[in-house]
């Protein structure tokens, strides 16, 4: 995280936690929901998370 800093202050402590969250409860809603792709589209939030939390400004310009 020193070679690239966050764009908002986070440990990486509290991402583990993020994704230990995010991955269970992906697997519990596509269970109850009877769908797979409900996993797959949980994860792919969080990895947008994550891209956008140490993109940097000029990456989230051209992004837009």
């Amino acid at each position: 995280m020193k070679k690239y800093p966050p764009r908002n202050p986070v440990s990486p402590s509290q991402l583990a936690d993020g994704f230990t969250v995010v991955l269970k409860g992906a697997f519990i809603l596509a269970k109850a929901m009877n769908d797979a792709r409900m996993a797959s589209e949980q994860l792919r939030l969080y990895r947008n998370y994550i891209e956008l939390l140490f993109a940097a400004p000029a990456q989230m310009r051209a992004a837009a």
